[in-house]
C-alpha cells in the first residue's frame, strides 16, 4: 500500500494555505492590509492609466518602503522584498500605542538589521525568510498570525480589510457623538440639508456599520485599468445580509431598449427591494412623516419588478435631461401614482423642504397608439443655502405604459425624447449605440455577474461657475454593484472616453 507516504505529502503541500485559517486572529486586530504588487504590476497600471491621465507615474517601491517603515516607526526597511506580498496589521491604538506590526519576505536580512540599527523600537522576528517587524508587545500579539497569513495571499493588487465589530466596540460611542455635532453643525451651516435629514442620513451609515463584520477594500491589478471595490460582509441575518441574499445578477437587456440619445451617465440592471422596502421609506420619510406618500411609494416599490434602465445628460439642473425605463406587473396603476407621488412630494418641498416644486397637468400626448401622460414641473431653489444655478425653473415631464413597461422623459426636449424612447423600446427604432468605453464597462459588470451598472462621464456633470472639476478631461467611470453570497460589492473602474 503506498497511500500513506502520498496521503502525507498531499497534507503537506496543503498545509501552508489552511495554516492561516488555523491561526484565529488576535481580537486586537482591527485592520489588515496586503500589498502584492511587483514592478512588473507598477509599470502594467501605469501603461493602463496613461490613457487616462497621460504621465501620472505612480509610486514606486522605494516610496512604498518609506511609508511602511514610518507606520512601524523604522528609519529604513532596506532587505524587504517588495516583489513578493507584505502585509500590514494594525492593533487597537487604545491598547497598543504603536500599533502597526510589518510581515514580508526578507532577501538581505544583514542590509536588514543594519537599518533598524537607529530604530531601537522596532522588535524582529525572524522565520524561514519571513520577517515580523513592530513595538514588541504588538508584534509578540499578531506574529504567529502574521507569518501564517503570509501564506495564503491574494493575486496581485492591493486588499485592506477593516475589522468592525471591534472598531465600533471601541469606537462606537465617540462615533455617535460625532454624528450628533456633524447634525447640529452642518444643519446651522446650511448647504441644503435639514437637520432631519442629516440625522436619518448618518443612522443609516452606523447602522450599516453595526449590522456588518468587515469592510474590504481592494485595488485589482489584472489587465486593463485598475478596478477598486469595496465589499460590505453583513452580519448573518441582519437587514443587509437579507437585502444581499435576494439580488440577483442582471442581463442588461433593457439598456438595449433606450433610444440613440446624448448620455453623461447611463444606467441599467435591476434591484430587489423585498422587506428593505420600509427601512428605505424610513430613511426617505423619517419615522412620523408622510403617511399617504409612504402607502403610495410603498405601493410603486411593490409594482416595480426591479429592472431598469436610465440614461440622460445633466450638465445643470435646470437643463437636465434624461429617460428611462421600467418594467411592472400594472403599468397602467403605475401611471396613475406617479403624478400623485410628485404632488404629494411638491406638497412637502424636497430637501427638508428648501426645494419648491409644483406639478401642472398637461392634456394627453397621442403618440405610438399610445396616450402619454404630460406634466410641466416647476421648482423653486431660492431657499437652498449654497445653491448657484438658476433659482426658478420648469421641465416637462412625461410618462407612457405598454405591456409590463413604463417609461419616463424630462426636460426641455422630453416630447420628442419620448416619442425616440417608445420608437425604440417598442420597435427596436434607432436604438442606443454604446461606446467603447461603455461597453468595456458593462463586460466587466456582466464577468463580475453585477446586479446594478453605471457610466459616469464626470466632465458632464453639473459644476460651479468658474470652478471647475481638477479632472482628467477623457477620464470616464465605470460603477458596478453586485453581490457575491451575502457580500455587497461595489466596483469602480477608470475608463478613457
Amino acid at each position: 500500500m503506498r497511500s500513506g507516504p502520498v496521503l502525507a505529502l498531499c497534507l503537506a503541500l496543503l498545509a501552508p494555505s489552511r495554516l492561516h485559517a488555523a491561526i484565529a486572529r488576535p481580537a486586537d486586530v482591527i485592520v489588515e492590509v496586503e500589498a502584492n504588487v511587483s514592478v512588473t504590476a507598477i509599470a502594467r497600471w501605469e501603461r493602463a492609466i496613461a490613457a487616462v491621465i497621460p504621465g501620472l507615474q505612480l509610486p514606486g517601491q522605494d516610496q512604498a518602503l518609506g511609508v511602511m517603515a514610518r507606520l512601524i516607526g523604522a528609519r529604513s526597511l532596506a532587505g524587504i522584498d517588495l516583489n513578493k506580498p507584505v502585509r500590514l496589521f494594525i492593533l487597537d491604538p487604545k491598547r497598543f500605542p504603536n500599533p502597526a506590526v510589518l510581515v514580508g519576505q526578507v532577501v538581505k536580512l544583514g542590509q536588514l538589521k543594519a537599518a533598524l540599527v537607529d530604530s531601537p523600537a522596532v522588535a524582529m522576528k525572524v522565520r524561514g525568510g519571513v520577517v515580523v517587524l513592530g513595538e514588541a508587545s504588538a508584534l509578540e500579539r499578531v506574529a504567529e498570525y502574521a507569518i501564517a497569513s503570509l501564506r495564503s495571499s491574494k493575486p496581485e493588487g492591493v486588499r485592506a480589510v477593516a475589522f468592525l465589530q471591534p472598531i465600533w466596540a471601541a469606537y462606537g460611542e465617540q462615533a455617535r457623538g460625532m454624528k450628533t455635532f456633524l447634525v447640529g453643525s452642518g444643519a446651522a451651516q446650511g448647504g441644503g440639508a435639514s437637520a432631519a435629514m442629516l440625522d436619518r442620513f448618518f443612522d443609516g451609515m452606523l447602522s450599516g456599520v453595526e449590522q456588518s463584520e468587515q469592510l474590504v477594500i481592494e485595488l485589482g491589478a489584472g489587465e486593463g485599468p485598475p478596478q477598486l471595490s469595496l465589499s460590505l460582509v453583513p452580519k448573518p441575518g441582519s437587514a443587509i445580509a437579507r437585502f444581499a441574499a435576494a439580488q440577483r445578477p442582471s442581463d442588461f437587456s433593457l439598456l438595449g431598449k433606450l433610444a440613440a440619445q446624448p448620455a453623461s451617465f447611463l444606467a441599467a440592471g435591476r434591484i430587489d427591494m423585498g422587506a428593505s422596502v420600509a427601512g428605505l421609506l424610513g430613511l426617505v420619510f423619517g419615522s412620523d412623516g408622510g403617511a399617504t406618500a409612504r402607502a403610495e411609494l410603498e405601493e410603486v416599490m411593490r409594482l416595480w419588478n426591479g429592472e431598469l434602465a436610465m440614461a440622460g445628460e445633466l450638465r445643470s439642473i435646470e437643463s437636465m435631461s434624461y429617460e428611462y425605463l421600467l418594467t411592472t406587473t400594472d403599468p397602467t396603476r403605475m401611471l396613475a401614482l406617479m403624478p400623485r407621488l410628485m404632488d404629494l412630494m411638491g406638497s412637502g418641498g424636497m430637501m427638508g423642504g428648501q426645494v419648491k416644486m409644483k406639478r401642472t397637468a398637461l392634456p394627453p400626448l397621442e403618440a405610438e397608439g399610445l396616450s402619454i401622460v404630460q406634466s410641466e414641473i416647476a421648482y423653486d431653489f431660492s431657499a437652498l443655502p449654497g445653491y448657484v444655478g438658476k433659482k426658478q425653473f420648469s421641465l416637462l415631464n412625461l410618462w407612457a405604459g405598454w405591456d409590463q413597461t413604463v417609461a419616463l422623459t424630462t426636460g426641455p426636449t422630453a416630447k420628442q425624447r419620448m416619442i425616440d424612447l417608445v420608437a425604440s423600446a417598442r420597435r427596436a427604432q434607432a436604438p442606443l449605440l454604446l461606446t467603447l468605453s461603455q461597453r468595456t464597462s458593462l463586460l466587466r459588470a456582466r464577468a463580475g455577474k453585477a446586479s446594478l451598472w453605471f457610466w459616469i462621464d464626470p466632465a458632464t456633470m453639473p459644476q460651479q461657475p468658474g470652478k471647475p472639476l481638477p479632472l482628467p478631461p477623457n477620464l470616464v467611470l465605470g460603477v458596478s454593484l453586485g453581490v457575491s453570497g451575502s457580500t455587497p460589492r461595489l466596483s469602480i473602474s477608470m475608463l478613457a472616453r
